[in-house]
């Protein structure tokens, strides 16, 4: 496989799994329109989205590293509607954070200044995924859908409590980023395998790489929403204002760093100094960066034990990914 680069490197990563994705995306855009107008807007948004893939190639991908014969139309069939399955619940879980972090969808021209008909929406998504649930007919994926939905309500109830307690450890933070988006990974993964009857061996190596894939996703998108430059945190540095994805990053400094913060938040008499709090920032998002090429590399010697072939070729350099995005 030649070394992808730049904003193509995922069409290149996926091009061995290039007619399942087309499949899946057709079914996927089919299932998200809806005829009401007022629910446009949101659809716009929803299919713009970047990197809305991932998680079905991490399906497809997973599944024909173990099984890299052809798929017989049954097995591609069940792998197409539990990648549809996958994203749609991800994405009523992406339109949930945006209320919850009161996110504007803005597709356009188009902003959806109504929050209600985002939830509804993503309703709508979630009552969707489980009817397709129904579909698959496996309990077992249908259990591991249900503790993965349970992990994630209970992760976000808890990290309402987590923010702005800078007592808290970086292993915290991890905990809470493994019990949504990670898990939800490293799902996707073993149960590709377990559809085409791939080893037990296999499965928990996979689920392994999805997990520590996810981690390092997350970390890596958290610190790009603090360093973009047309942030709002980075025009005026105000640290006082900014909770996600900043505050978690700040788990990441050393105990004194964190005490600085904190005293400064208790003090209502104006910023820490703009030097004092880019320091703090970039500090912060140097250990995360760390972190993140930590479980990279873990990712890629959790798949060491699988056969060479393409689809594992594309696993490594997904795992490449998360930090391949900072040159971009």
């Amino acid at each position: 496989m030649q070394e992808p680069k730049g904003k193509d490197y995922l069409s290149e990563i996926f091009s061995p799994i290039r007619k399942e994705l087309s499949e899946w995306k057709e079914n996927y855009i089919h299932l998200l329109k809806r005829k009401e107008k007022l629910f446009y807007p949101i659809f716009q948004y929803l299919v713009s989205l970047p990197q809305r893939e991932i998680r079905p190639a991490l399906i497809f991908l997973s599944a024909r590293a173990v099984s890299c014969d052809e798929l017989n139309p049954k097995v591609f069939s069940q792998l197409k509607n539990f990648a549809v399955l996958t994203e749609v619940f991800h994405t009523a879980l992406l339109l949930q954070n945006s209320v919850v972090q009161n996110i504007q969808i803005n597709p356009g021209e188009q902003e959806i200044k109504n929050q209600s008909y985002v939830l509804l929406f993503s309703d709508y998504l979630l009552a969707k995924s489980f009817s397709l649930l129904q579909e698959i007919d496996s309990l077992e994926i249908g259990k591991k859908f249900a503790d993965i939905f349970n992990s994630i309500s209970e992760s976000r109830i808890r990290e309402t409590n987590f923010l702005n307690d800078f007592n808290l450890a970086e292993e915290d933070y991890i905990k809470m980023i493994e019990n949504k988006t990670a898990k939800l990974m490293s799902t996707a993964c073993g149960v590709g395998v377990e559809i085409v009857k791939g080893k037990d061996l296999e499965r928990e190596a996979l689920e392994k790489f999805g997990l520590n894939f996810g981690l390092a996703l997350q970390i890596v998108d958290d610190c790009l929403n603090v360093m973009d430059k047309n942030s709002k945190f980075i025009q005026d540095l105000d640290i006082k204002k900014y909770d996600f994805p900043l505050f978690y990053l700040f788990y990441f400094l050393p105990l004194e760093e964190k005490k600085e913060i904190f005293s400064f938040l208790g003090d209502e008499k104006g910023k820490l100094p703009r030097a004092r709090s880019l320091s703090l920032v970039y500090r912060a998002i140097e250990l995360a960066l760390k972190k993140a090429k930590y479980f990279s590399d873990q990712a890629k010697k959790n798949i060491d034990i699988l056969p060479k072939s393409r689809f594992k070729e594309s696993l490594i350099a997904l795992a490449d990914f998360p930090l391949e995005r900072l040159s971009w």
